[in-house]
C-alpha cells in the first residue's frame, strides 16, 4: 500500500462511483482487505483513490455467477 496521504479506496464496477469506501488508509499503512465487488458488463472494475498515491495489488479469489 504505502499511501503518501490519508485516503480512502473505493472499488466499483462502473460509473457512478458509490459514496461508500472499501478501505481507509494513512501514510505508511500496509493493509490487506477482503472486498466483495461486482464487475462491469465487460468484466472490469474501477478503483478510486481519494488523495495522494497508493500501490494497489488485486487478487481475484473467485466469482459468483
Amino acid at each position: 500500500m504505502n499511501p503518501t496521504l490519508a485516503t480512502v479506496l473505493t472499488i466499483f464496477p462502473n460509473s457512478p462511483r458509490p459514496v461508500a469506501s472499501d478501505l481507509h488508509l494513512v501514510p505508511g499503512d500496509l493493509k490487506g482487505n477482503l472486498t466483495i465487488a461486482a464487475i462491469s458488463a465487460n468484466g472490469t472494475i474501477s478503483i478510486f483513490n481519494n488523495a495522494g498515491t497508493v500501490e494497489v495489488v488485486i487478487d481475484v479469489l473467485g466469482w459468483y455467477s
